[in-house]
């Protein structure tokens, strides 16, 4: 496994002078589990990508991401559906909805989710204050070392591996000499395990035209009250396109945004 990881590797590198700005080299397969009631610790998982190359990455929900590419070409609401149905056959669903968009030139990051509403906000690429320490396991064949941070109101503990020379991760984390292999919050709402690699030459781009801009304070603000209170965001969904509320929205969740609300600024 370790040579066909190291020829993967060399390959893409090698390659890096030909590459096109947003075209990846490979791409990294993530399993995500996360509480959505941490009341009754009821749960749900995606599998989840990193793909990118030495500027840019993308992470995002494969299911997610080929409903996205594929409903663009939908030529009606019996596409749409047909499209729909395919993913749910596929996946069970789409369970998580969002794109992290780093890119490492620019220092940036784009952060675009679909639910409760298409939107999407910039901000600088974040700044871990990571804690590497002694203390080492092995994840599938690789030795890897813990870190710890703390950021968006939660406290993390990550696990990278030295000897895959990148240095990313799953959803916003980056900055530790090696690529992160597994990464949750001390309280285990929110949890990514690698589960391995593979060659790509796609786009590294979001496949969604139409959003609207926002900032994280007001996303973090808006997509908790899709949580908290389902009623009061169909009332705003309802009033930004001058619409009636004719039906009752059933609260189905109990937790809390991945960075919590009040964590950031105004």
């Amino acid at each position: 496994m370790k040579k066909i990881l190291t020829i993967i590797l060399l390959l893409s590198y090698t390659l890096q002078g030909m590459a096109v700005d947003n075209k990846a080299q490979l791409e990294c397969i993530y399993h995500l589990t996360y509480q959505v009631d941490t009341i009754t610790k009821r749960s749900n998982f995606a599998m989840m990508v990193l793909r990118r190359n030495e500027e840019k990455s993308l992470f995002y929900a494969q299911a997610e991401f080929e409903f996205d590419s594929l409903s663009q070409n939908s030529t009606g609401m019996e596409s749409y559906y047909a499209i729909r149905d395919t993913i749910k056959a596929k996946y069970g669903g789409i369970t998580a909805h969002y794109y992290v968009l780093k890119d490492f030139g620019k220092q940036q990051l784009d952060f675009l989710e679909t639910i409760p509403r298409r939107s999407k906000y910039t901000e600088p690429l974040p700044s871990f204050n990571w804690k590497i320490t002694e203390e080492q396991k092995t994840i599938g064949e690789h030795q890897c070392q813990k870190a710890t941070c703390v950021f968006g109101g939660r406290t993390y503990e990550v696990w990278f591996a030295p000897d895959i020379p990148i240095s990313d991760g799953p959803w916003k984390f980056h900055g530790l000499p090696g690529l992160i292999l597994e990464a949750y919050d001390t309280q285990h709402h929110y949890e990514f395990l690698f589960q391995g690699m593979r060659p790509c030459a796609g786009k590294i781009e979001i496949p969604v035209e139409k959003y609207s801009k926002t900032t994280k304070k007001d996303f973090l603000r808006i997509k908790q009250l899709s949580i908290d209170d389902p009623n009061a965001m169909l009332e705003i969904m309802s009033a930004e396109i001058g619409a009636k509320v004719t039906q009752r929205a059933p609260k189905r969740w109990s937790y809390a945004t991945m960075e919590r609300v009040e964590s950031v600024g105004k």
